[in-house]
């Protein structure tokens, strides 16, 4: 594996995203199930082989990450999107972040154009603080659905944020962005299948047990939610 081109695309005048093309990577298939959705990912989790989690991590190092951050933990995780087998509570359809860091994801299956990616949103710029204070709409999690129904851009602006654009999801592509700005999937009608291997860098910072980064408020232990796009 090794890296082809690199772009950058401005979303906003202090928010983007790059687009890494990766050549000479093989066919990887979500074979190695880990787990099945937990209370904050609708994705089925997996494993992919260790040196692509490498490769994703020395990716995001050389690309996104100041030479004088501080970085704590490497946490990878595979997401799987099966339509067929979907089924979750609402809730993961509101943003949500990840550990105050960044994070790569490498695309592995093939997508209409426009048809996948990951949207991103701000809250009030939390994120430029390495924070999340969003009161959780609870009662998400008591409406489940069985299909996925991807939410228009207007109804998850309703609960504050505002939304920033769309990385569009492409085969053998890292995504990189900032893990603390507010994202979420985007899967269009014509995906039954989809499947990426994530690795996020998490900065060394001190958690407060208000910091709902994952939707937990454990998280110095809590590592497991750390587990959506």
């Amino acid at each position: 594996m090794r890296i082809s081109e690199v772009k950058y695309t401005n979303l906003k005048n202090d928010f983007g995203y790059w687009t890494v093309e990766v050549e000479d990577i093989g066919n990887y298939l979500p074979i190695r199930i880990k787990n099945k959705p937990d209370n904050y990912n609708p994705f089925i989790g997996w494993k992919i082989d260790d040196d692509v989690e490498k490769f994703i991590e020395d990716t995001v190092r050389k690309i996104a990450i100041p030479d004088d951050a501080d970085i704590s933990k490497v946490i990878p995780w595979g997401n799987y999107f099966d339509r067929t087998t979907f089924c979750f509570h609402k809730f993961h359809h509101v943003p949500h972040v990840d550990y105050p860091g960044w994070v790569g994801n490498l695309w592995l299956s093939e997508h209409p154009e426009g048809s996948r990616g990951t949207q991103f949103y701000n809250y009030n710029d939390d994120w430029k603080k390495d924070l999340f204070d969003f009161p959780r709409p609870e009662e998400l999690l008591q409406e489940v659905e069985t299909t996925w129904k991807q939410w228009d851009i207007s109804k998850v602006e309703s609960y504050g944020f505002e939304y920033m654009g769309t990385a569009p999801a492409k085969k053998n592509t890292i995504t990189i962005y900032n893990s603390c700005v507010p994202h979420k999937a985007y899967i269009g009608n014509e995906i039954d299948k989809s499947w990426s291997q994530l690795v996020q860098l998490s900065k060394r910072r001190h958690f407060m047990s208000s910091d709902d980064v994952v939707g937990t408020t454990d998280l110095n232990n809590s590592v497991s939610t750390l587990k959506n796009e």
